[in-house]
């Protein structure tokens, strides 16, 4: 029986190396001086006279920002904003945090990078987090060179498996992957068959890809979109560089089985594939992985398989100029999202570097244009989110880099949502963290205090709607049934920040619910219906001292329940 063929696009582009040098300088901090936020109609003078009677000293008016900068001798941060925000007119209380200049690797080509990386914001996305060791990348591909000198330090061990024994020590059906696995059974003529742990790249391209993502910071050649996470190679193409569905399905599910939570695909083909696409659905619904492949590059009408499976997250490529799809693209309703696919930098091996691509002066590196490239930028943003918050499903991954991605300009087709925005997508997840620490409590009623990991904590107070509201009843019944029930397990999302004058941290409860979403039970009062944490949006809730940061949010990753701008009154 035959299988379908799938094939890994490129293209093959030249480029020269050039040196960077330099390094951020250092950052401001400290944590004496303070911002302290005004209320929207109370005077700034007023609100001056009153902080001062209190013994802080304003340093100067923010009348742009309507609050003040107030200098303290308290030593702690926490309660300097304990005791400002128990002043009347106060709205919140900050220290004054250090900037620097975003984060830029010293890795040689990075200044060859750093035209396509500052187009998807990726040094500000670094300030935030750089990716954890402990989040695990599958590159399914041609192979990766695992002792390539820029790749080496971030490959993923197999800890159950003793190397070179000739046996499957951990019993997952591949012998000796201390590595990752390698599927190519079925090879095209000229090349070797290769299974089990050889997982050798025999002409580049799985390398260059895993380079994309995960290259570390290391002082040589360059510099990966998430620099600190492991990659897990898994070899589905052979020496050409092709391969068949059987292979590309077993290689998705060794990758999910064993632990990866990304997997990219630089690959595609024209045929459908009921075997690739039944391992899509293991690895998404069974083990939580989110699959990522790239769209293809005929430049016409028409995704590459998988890309066009609706659970999987399709990447185009948009142009080096970033504000339109590239030429090469392939387009369709299935692209997500695109990332820069012109000029892209990864590392090769030494010894083919006339056989894929170019090398850079003779280094193990080259520039390269494709779907295949960047595919694994969204790869690496994915893994940035994830080393943030580990919960967070496919489903909600593909939802913040889509919401969090740039538009391109009018009338633009086959780029989905637009231009992907790392520093957008990270701190979007980086500010709603659900869920945050876990308690059992009793049955609390808004505005009352309980006790979480030692921690005191009021419960957000919430503005009910008016009886003459849409829903205004139905939600204040809704609270004998819904709202924080004794016994119930409550997560929280709270800032230390944030006190009021008693002291208390201020949280919104969340509750998660058998489907496996968060709700936040707070706002429960301000929408009609049971309302997920995701549903959070700009214009329909009314956090006391959360509002400005909820709606910041929302606004970034587009959610919103109803529409954007519309308001609870208004959404019946």
């Amino acid at each position: 029986m035959l299988t379908h063929r799938v094939f890994a696009a490129f293209v093959v582009f030249i480029a020269i190396a050039l040196w960077a040098g330099g390094g951020p300088p250092a950052t401001r901090g400290g944590s004496g001086p303070m911002v302290a936020g005004i209320q929207t109609g109370a005077r700034l003078d007023d609100a001056a006279g009153r902080i001062e009677a209190r013994g802080f000293s304003v340093e100067r008016r923010l009348d742009d920002l309507h609050a003040l900068e107030v200098s303290s001798a308290t030593s702690s941060a926490v309660d300097a904003a304990r005791a400002l925000t128990a002043i009347e007119g106060v709205r919140y209380a900050e220290p004054v945090t250090g900037v620097a200049v975003a984060d830029y690797p010293g890795d040689p080509l990075y200044s060859d990078q750093s035209s396509y990386l500052q187009a998807v914001n990726a040094p500000q996305a670094w300030d935030i987090t750089t990716g954890a060791p402990d989040v695990l990348v599958a590159v399914i591909d041609t192979g990766v060179d695992v002792l390539h000198a820029d790749l080496k330090a971030n490959i993923w061990f197999n800890p159950r498996e003793i190397p070179n024994n000739g046996y499957d020590d951990d019993g997952n059906g591949c012998v000796d992957d201390v590595s990752g696995c390698a599927f190519v059974s079925d090879s095209a003529p000229g090349c070797a068959n290769v299974t089990n742990g050889l997982v050798r790249d025999e002409i580049g391209h799985g390398t260059f890809v895993a380079g994309i993502i995960a290259a570390p910071a290391n002082g040589q050649g360059m510099v990966g979109v998430a620099r600190n996470v492991k990659i897990m190679p898994v070899k589905v193409l052979d020496c050409y560089g092709s391969g068949d569905s059987v292979a590309t399905a077993r290689g998705i599910v060794y990758a999910a089985r064993n632990g990866a939570k990304i997997l990219n695909l630089s690959l595609g083909g024209l045929e459908d594939a009921q075997v690739v696409r039944d391992a899509v659905a293991e690895a998404m619904n069974v083990y939580g992985a989110l699959v990522i492949a790239a769209t293809g590059n005929s430049g016409t009408s028409g995704v590459a398989f998988p890309a066009r499976i609706p659970e999987v997250l399709g990447v185009g490529a948009a142009s080096a100029s970033a504000d339109r799809r590239a030429a090469f693209s392939s387009y369709g309703p299935e692209v997500d999202v695109v990332a820069v696919g012109e000029d892209v930098v990864g590392p090769i091996g030494q010894s083919l570097c006339n056989v894929f691509l170019l090398c850079i002066g003779g280094q193990p590196y080259a520039e390269g244009d494709g779907t295949s490239f960047s595919t694994p930028q969204v790869s690496g943003l994915a893994a940035l989110l994830l080393s943030l918050n580990r919960g967070l499903t496919p489903a909600q991954i593909t939802d913040v880099i889509r919401n969090s991605a740039t538009p391109l300009r009018a009338g633009e087709t086959g780029v989905g949502a637009g231009r992907i925005d790392m520093a957008a997508a990270v701190k979007a997840v980086q500010g709603n963290h659900p869920p945050g620490s876990a308690c059992v409590v009793q049955s609390v009623e808004d505005g009352e205090s309980f006790t979480c990991g030692g921690q005191r904590i009021r419960m957000l107070q919430m503005d009910a709607p008016d009886l003459g509201q849409c829903g205004g009843q139905w939600a204040k019944d809704a609270l004998a049934n819904i709202f924080l029930t004794p016994g119930r397990t409550v997560y929280l999302r709270y800032d230390s920040t944030r006190v009021d004058p008693a002291g208390r941290s201020l949280a919104a409860p969340l509750w998660r619910g058998n489907d496996g979403n968060d709700y936040n039970l707070a706002i429960i009062m301000v929408y009609v219906g049971l309302a997920k944490a995701s549903d959070v949006g700009a214009g329909n809730l009314a956090f006391h001292d959360w509002s400005f940061a909820s709606e910041t949010w929302a606004r970034t990753v587009g959610w919103n329940m109803w529409a954007p701008g519309k308001t609870f009154a208004g959404g019946c």
